[in-house]
C-alpha cells in the first residue's frame, strides 16, 4: 500500500521546527543556566560583601530579560537560514510505502527505510519525522484537510516506525 501527501514547507515552518528543537532539547539547560547566573551575578557586581534581596531581584529581572530576548531573536532569525529555491523550502511530495518514506521536490529526492526514522514529534504547527538529532522531515499540519485525515496519517506513520 502506498499513499501520497503534498505539502508546502515555508520559512515559518522551518522557524517553528527550530523552536521545537530548542524547547525539546535545550530549554531545561537554559533555565538552569539562567537561575545560576541570576544567583551568582549579584555577588560579582555589588560592592557589598552580602548582596541584598533587591540586588538579586534586579539582577534576575535584567539578566533574564536580556538573556531570553537574545534567545528569542536567535530563534526568530532561523527562518532566514534556508536558501531561497533550495531543497529545504517549497512544494514537496511525501510518499509512504510499506518499506520506506520518500520525500521529493524539484531539487531533491530522499528515501529512508522506516527503521531510519528515530522519532515522531507532533507540535501545534507540524509533524516532525526525525532521522537524526537535528534533522527531520517537516510536515505542516495545515497540509491535512481535517483532523481525521491528520490522525490517520499519524497512526499510519506510528505503525510503520514501530518506536
Amino acid at each position: 500500500m502506498t499513499s501520497e501527501i503534498k505539502a508546502n514547507v515555508t520559512r515559518e515552518d522551518y522557524a517553528s521546527f527550530n523552536t521545537h528543537l530548542f524547547i525539546k532539547r535545550n530549554v531545561k539547560k537554559y533555565i538552569v543556566l539562567s537561575i545560576v547566573m541570576s544567583l551568582a551575578l549579584p555577588f560579582l557586581i555589588t560592592s557589598k560583601s552580602t548582596p541584598e534581596l533587591s540586588d538579586f531581584i534586579l539582577t534576575f529581572i535584567v539578566y533574564n530579560l536580556f538573556f531570553w530576548l537574545v534567545i528569542y531573536n536567535r530563534l526568530r532569525k532561523t527562518k532566514n537560514i534556508p536558501m531561497e529555491g533550495g531543497p529545504t523550502l517549497g512544494e514537496r511530495k511525501y510518499i509512504i510505502s510499506d518499506s520506506e518514506f520518500i520525500c521529493e521536490n524539484e531539487m531533491a529526492f530522499s528515501k529512508i527505510r522506516w527503521d531510519g526514522i528515530k522519532c515522531v514529534d507532533i507540535s501545534k504547527k507540524a509533524i516532525y519525522l526525525f532521522v537524526d538529532t537535528n534533522q527531520a522531515f517537516i510536515i505542516p499540519r495545515r497540509t491535512f484537510p481535517d483532523l481525521i485525515t491528520e490522525n490517520e496519517f499519524v497512526e499510519l506513520i506510528n505503525r510503520k516506525v514501530k518506536l
